[in-house]
């Protein structure tokens, strides 16, 4: 696409007035202010003669009418371009909500040709192991009648990785097309980015003559919900997943547990030498004292060591919500965040809310993770935290067990895995 004007976008700290716009789809992080900025970009174009203008909104954001809220400074300049005969500042009727601070101004950029494009530039702070969800919305106006045919986006990342969340049905709020009014249709687009990239790149193309009003672009990183990923050496602890658990009886805290199995004293989930002569291994009692009972992590990683490479390996996790063991309704909603989220986990690994069979996992755990080909030594971590997904409040994670798939735990004993102290824990129903 050619490129005959560009300038970059200001990059302004400010906060926003609460108010809700676009369809129901909109992802929780997409809201002001802003819940996690440290993670979260967003920006926000008018298509005005001077974008910059605070006349334009009829409300000052920090003395512009154009935005951008960064919790961070990118490492990859924000360009916004567009095809060399597009215009900004056409007047045009509003939109049906005239009374939205967001769309209806009476003015927007006009692509006259079918094929003209504008394109946005997101720079982020590159951490391979995150992910990027991504949320992209459009007021927009055929310069003529509507065709049937709706303004195409193309996202294009060094990473590549980019998946998208599919159109739904008008009404639903998922993805999609919208008439909202006098001839004007709400355009918005979701996806993912694995792994994170150092910028993604935004393309909208008209199919044919159209007024673009406004667009929304945000962009959220995300730590996976759940991780494995192999120990290297020197060590590579993972990122944003807190802190590495310890064995420290008694509990007095966070990041401590009670560690059972042959690597207990190094603090590790060790089931054997790699022989295939498995034991039993957990952790139990996570952030559990005296003071505030069994409270868990939403946050923490842990080593486990000991399969031959290859090997089935099921793990187990007790998952509490507010303190409570997770109804099978929560852990659902987990295993979807995680699963929406993606990443982290071997592709050929599995979440579910059902314990296997025959079931080595005492009545506390679950949630279940199936990994076919099991790493000898990894990481086992998650992020339950708010800030990384909104709507996993209050969840954390109390204890996690590591055990050979159950065929191969010969005449081992399951029941070892229920001998557990269960202190100071509220009532469970």
């Amino acid at each position: 696409m050619k490129r005959s004007s560009q300038f970059l976008l200001g990059l302004l700290a400010l906060s926003c007035p609460t108010a809700a716009w676009g369809q129901t789809g909109v992802p929780s992080w997409w809201v002001v202010p802003l819940p996690v900025p440290s993670l979260t970009r967003l920006q926000y174009h008018s298509f005005d003669a001077n974008p910059l203008s605070v006349s334009t909104l009829g409300i000052t954001y920090s003395g512009t009418g154009d935005y951008t809220d960064n919790g961070y400074v990118p490492s990859v300049p924000d360009d916004y371009s567009w095809s060399p005969d597009v215009t900004m500042g056409n007047a045009v009727t509003a939109p049906l909500n005239t009374s939205s601070v967001f769309y209806g101004d009476g003015e927007a950029m006009l692509l006259p040709t079918a094929g003209d494009s504008f394109t946005k530039v997101m720079g982020n702070t590159p951490n391979p192991e995150n992910l990027k969800q991504f949320f992209v919305e459009i007021v927009w106006k055929p310069v003529s009648s509507f065709n049937n045919s709706s303004p195409t986006l193309t996202v294009t990342a060094p990473t590549g990785g980019v998946a998208w969340n599919p159109p739904q049905p008008p009404g639903t709020g998922g993805p999609g097309t919208y008439p909202i009014g006098s001839g004007w249709y709400l355009t918005d687009w979701s996806g993912i980015i694995s792994p994170q990239p150092a910028s993604e790149t935004f393309t909208i193309t008209a199919p044919q003559p159209a007024y673009i009003d406004s667009a929304w672009i945000g962009t959220h990183c995300v730590t996976p919900i759940i991780d494995m990923e192999v120990k290297t050496n020197p060590p590579n602890p993972p990122a944003n997943a807190g802190n590495q658990l310890k064995n420290d009886p008694p509990v007095t805290g966070p990041d401590q547990g009670i560690f059972t199995g042959p690597g207990a004293a190094s603090s590790i989930l060790n089931v054997g030498v790699g022989d295939g002569n498995y034991a039993l291994a957990q952790v139990t009692d996570i952030n559990n004292s005296a003071v505030g009972g069994l409270v868990g992590d939403a946050a923490n990683y842990v080593e486990a060591d000991g399969f031959r490479p290859g090997d089935e390996e099921l793990d187990g996790f007790s998952v509490d919500v507010n303190g409570v063991l997770a109804t099978q309704a929560q852990v659902d909603t987990l295993i979807a965040e995680a699963n929406a989220i993606g990443g982290g986990l071997p592709a050929d690994a599995s979440l579910s809310d059902t314990a296997p069979l025959p079931d080595p996992f005492s009545s506390i755990y679950n949630l279940f993770l199936d990994v076919p080909n099991s790493p000898a030594d990894k990481w086992i971590s998650w992020n339950l935290s708010q800030t990384n997904d909104p709507n996993l409040v209050g969840y954390t994670i109390t204890a996690v067990a590591v055990v050979p798939e159950p065929m191969s735990l010969g005449v081992l004993a399951f029941g070892g895995l229920g001998l557990m102290s269960r202190r100071h824990r509220k009532a469970r129903f």
